[in-house]
């Protein structure tokens, strides 16, 4: 069992708790969190928005609803892993966690895996299929940047949540995975004693305050394809990128992001580096231009005046340019 209480602000939402999971009768869990609230306040209030249709994988393993708190999207997970010990279950709910990556995460789990042998089992053996598991689950949570918000408060800390009287060894199988961006917002997580239970209990704190504004969505320059230097660094980069990263990761999803993420920096740079380039030609051609008429003031010549005619082209080709891309951001901020 995992429980999560929710806080909105300092003041706090009294009475607000919230069961994400279990490892049996998910299907009750979730509706009993609609009822908990409906008992605490005598209805959803207001300022938390629940969406009422729970959606859940084929198996029944996995489950969440989706809330909005305080202006944030959050989605709470609940998940049951095979006892037998699967690894390709932690694929499995790596690609159900990328069609929730528009809201935050607060995942409440019975893993049937450690995250770290050294520190979440008693025992000192380690079986292949354990290791398996424990891998795959580790590249789940960091592909989904999720942290294990009790390590991430106890470090060094070992607390178990479930005994094994077969093997007689404790382990930390039991967890509460949150989004990174949550993590500052937890200032409590704790294992409780749980009598009802052979599991042990994971209890987080919340104080969900308001999220930031976000910055403009970032939209590719189109012009960068007009211009062949860029295309032909970045035809070169994208080969590298592919060729070390192809096969990486078991969902090509993953990798899709990754290229798309290669796209904004690469573009991000060169587009820097460019207009660093621009802004130093300008200031050239604008003191080059000055120096000249200075000059034909002095003493008039045809010559320099169509040299003058020359540069004020160049300059005008050059500011236009940059009006351009202003109005096109512009349009990213705004549209």
């Amino acid at each position: 069992m995992w429980l999560t209480r929710i806080a909105e602000g300092e003041g706090g939402i009294p009475g607000l708790l919230v069961c994400p999971g279990c490892s049996s009768f998910m299907g009750w869990v979730f509706f009993g969190i609609l009822l908990l609230l409906g008992w605490v306040w005598g209805r959803v209030p207001d300022r938390l928005q629940f969406n009422y249709v729970v959606c859940g994988d084929t198996e029944g393993r996995i489950a969440h609803i989706k809330t909005l708190v305080a202006n944030r999207k959050i989605a709470f997970l609940s998940v049951y892993a095979p006892s037998t010990g699967d690894p390709s279950f932690y694929s499995t709910l790596s690609a159900y966690l990328l069609n929730l990556s528009d809201c935050e995460v607060v995942l409440g789990a019975d893993m049937n895996a450690v995250m770290t042998h050294n520190l979440d089992r008693s025992g000192k053996n380690e079986s292949y299929l354990q290791k398996m598991c424990a891998d795959k689950l580790r590249q789940c949570i960091f592909s989904s940047s999720l942290v294990d918000c009790w390590r991430s408060l106890n470090p060094s800390l070992k607390k178990y949540t479930f005994l094994s009287s077969r093997h007689r060894t404790y382990s930390r199988i039991d967890y509460m995975f949150i989004s990174r961006t949550l993590l500052p917002l937890a200032p409590m997580a704790d294992i409780w004693v749980m009598t009802l239970s052979d599991h042990n209990s994971n209890f987080l704190r919340l104080v969900i305050t308001p999220k930031p504004p976000r910055a403009p969505r970032w939209r590719f320059n189109t012009k960068l394809l007009q211009d062949k230097d860029y295309c032909a660094q970045f035809k070169n980069e994208l080969k590298e990128f592919i060729t070390i990263n192809q096969g990486s990761v078991d969902d090509p999803r993953i990798l899709w992001d990754a290229v798309k993420g290669l796209i904004r920096n690469n573009s991000i740079s060169y587009a820097s580096w460019n207009n660093k380039q621009r802004l130093k030609k300008i200031s050239d051609l604008e003191a080059q231009l000055t120096s000249l008429e200075n000059s034909n003031q002095t003493l008039y010549s045809d010559d320099t005046v169509k040299e003058i005619f020359v540069i004020k082209q160049e300059l005008n080709q050059l500011l236009r340019h940059k009006a351009e891309f202003l109005i096109q951001r512009s349009r990213t901020i705004h549209i």
